[in-house]
């Protein structure tokens, strides 16, 4: 049974889709991957969809992953396929993880939340012939009916999961208008030098800027911390050192490992990382209270050379609307602690602007508190982007748009 995904993000880091891939190959499953990247704003021509339709023209399912800014795009993608292939699209990700409804106006198929476990058992049944109505975490229409479902079940063993698909036989990569089938030279230049993985999953907070909080609302927040063995983690970076030889940075984006992981845990790590791996290491996922002069110091040795902390806001105010839990004299102190390491540690703090409901004087309150930051630093400003997915009252007024 084929089975074709396709990513229309512009940057190479696909670790939900990568991780998908790498699963249903591991169940038997022949899998093409199509990387389409595209800016959210344009859309696929004729040449590019024909192509696409060519090479997923005989697979059994076809599965697109979105966020919110690529509806437009990938909505015009589906439609062009559905006039050239009669084949069932599931689109998963985070915009029909928010938005089910309005993408089940495209999709014949949504994936909500993680898709490890229900993917696979759509899959399962389709094989089988038989009926999809009633599976954790696909949503479905017939006879303009919606069948809805709660999300599936979340892995808790992250360790049984396969590592991610870079197996460049079976990917083909838009550049220019051609999709060509993936080489080494050509996944090189993809690629880049930089290989991001993740670690663990989950995250305690409900910021309502962020997507965890729509997760948190699904699984009833029952979305505590799960993570990876360092020591899975470890294997992971030793297999993609030997297929991939020009990767020479490593990127573990996390939302929380600093912390997953406890000192012993990261120690044995970086003993094992420092001496086989050895390559320039960024880690995102600190926060200023888990920050500890411990844990630094044995990340520094083993090559820490970029870290994130995320403040957003120095504006009270403006923290209480994304419902930010922050303590900003305790962001000091970390920023303290990591400038000691200045010399081979580079820290950027997160800032979202662009919010259409902060004052003035939010806005001074936050520069003041840049200020306050330890030379040097970096600053990683963001804009805010609303996509669909909850009411939010403001003035008065009911908003169908919530903070990411």
């Amino acid at each position: 049974m084929k089975i074709t995904l396709i990513c229309p993000y512009k940057y190479p880091y696909a670790f939900g889709i990568r991780t998908l891939s790498a699963l249903l190959k591991e169940k038997g499953y022949q899998v093409n991957l199509l990387f389409l990247p595209i800016d959210h704003w344009e859309k696929y021509n004729k040449k590019i969809v024909d192509q696409v339709a060519e090479i997923a023209g005989d697979s059994s399912v076809i599965g697109i992953t979105l966020m919110s800014m690529f509806i437009n795009t990938v909505a015009s993608l589906t439609e062009s396929l559905k006039n050239r292939c009669n084949i069932p699209i599931v689109w998963g990700g985070a915009h029909p993880t928010v938005a089910p409804n309005e993408s089940l106006k495209f999709a014949d198929m949504i994936c909500i939340s993680e898709g490890e476990t229900s993917f696979v058992t759509l899959l399962e049944k389709i094989k089988k012939g038989e009926d999809i109505a009633n599976i954790a975490g696909i949503w479905s229409k017939r006879n303009n009916s919606i069948f809805s479902t709660p999300p599936s079940p979340l892995v808790r063993d992250l360790d049984q999961l396969p590592f991610q698909d870079f197996d460049c036989k079976s990917h083909y990569l838009l550049v220019g208008d051609d999709i060509l089938k993936m080489n080494d030279e050509i996944a090189r230049n993809f690629l880049g030098t930089t290989y991001l993985t993740i670690a663990s999953r989950g995250c305690p907070h409900a910021c309502a800027y962020c997507i965890n909080y729509r997760l948190n609302e699904l699984h009833k927040g029952d979305r505590r911390i799960r993570k990876r063995s360092l020591d899975n983690l470890y294997k992971e970076l030793v297999e993609i050192k030997k297929k991939t030889p020009f990767i020479n940075n490593i990127w573990i984006d996390d939302d929380m490992f600093f912390v997953s992981y406890s000192t012993e845990e990261i120690r044995d790590f970086c003993g094992k990382y420092k001496e086989n791996i050895s390559m320039p290491l960024s880690i995102s996922g600190a926060t200023a209270k888990s920050l500890t002069k411990e844990k630094l110091e044995i990340l520094v040795d083993a090559g820490l050379s970029a870290t994130r902390i995320g403040i957003q806001s120095g504006s009270a105010r403006t923290l209480a609307m994304y419902k930010r839990v922050q303590n900003n004299d305790e962001i000091i102190r970390a920023a303290k602690l990591a400038n000691q390491y200045k010399k081979s540690l580079r820290v950027t703090y997160d800032i979202i602007v662009d919010n259409p409901w902060e004052l003035e004087e939010d806005l001074i309150t936050t520069l003041k508190f840049l200020s306050r930051l330890p030379w040097p630093r970096s600053i990683s400003v963001r804009s805010l982007i609303f996509i669909p997915g909850h009411i939010s009252i403001r003035n008065g007024k009911k908003r169908r748009y919530a903070c990411q």
